[in-house]
């Protein structure tokens, strides 16, 4: 089995667009992930040309515009930023598949949109820590950046409830802080 689509797959899973790129730096195939971020990227204006006529052609001019022929065409495994002006940037960085016959791909992109939160799935929370749905429904918002008080006022529950509720995630989740019961949501975030 080529050990191409199965990649791009698991980077899809872990919310990071993948590019295979052959060696002069043109896209062979790309994930949902990183399609999506090309579409963003469209919807902003940075390349107008169509999808329809060949995704991978489109998706290497896109990519040419964004990174430039000399950093497509590089083995660096360096990350860059794109600049975004109105949102965070985004990281793209190389790393290298050994060659091989089996693999036969030269090189992969991998894209950080450092926009997008990845969370965990409410049953995989109530599976894994017994959680309750509105506990794991406040511990999934915690997790995307919305304060105590936003959740109680989106869930039109009294900050008193929504502090008991937390305090329950930490409990189960053997949380000691907030901080420390988001890098633990962040990382059930790769759980299908």
């Amino acid at each position: 089995m080529e050990l191409g689509e199965p990649l791009l797959h698991l980077l899809d899973q872990i919310h990071c667009g993948g590019f295979l790129l052959d060696q002069s730096g043109k896209v062979t195939c790309f994930n949902g992930c990183a399609g999506r971020f090309l579409e963003k990227e469209v919807k902003a204006g940075v390349q107008s040309s169509s999808r329809s006529w060949n995704e991978n052609v489109w998706a290497s001019k896109i990519l040419l515009h964004l990174l430039g022929k000399t950093f497509l065409q590089s083995s660096n495994e360096v990350p860059v930023t794109i600049k975004n002006s109105q949102e965070r940037p985004l990281i793209a960085y190389f790393f290298k598949i050994p060659k091989s016959k089996q693999h036969g791909i030269p090189k992969v992109l991998v894209l950080i949109d450092l926009n997008e939160y990845p969370h965990p799935k409410a049953e995989v929370l109530k599976q894994m820590f017994g959680l309750t749905g509105a506990e794991a429904t406040l511990a999934i918002r915690i997790a995307l950046g919305d304060s105590i008080q936003d959740v109680a006022a989106a869930r039109q529950i009294t900050l008193g409830t929504a502090r008991v509720q937390l305090k329950s995630v930490l409990y189960k989740t053997r949380s000691r802080r907030q901080a420390e019961l988001v890098a633990l949501l962040t990382r059930l975030a790769l759980i299908p």
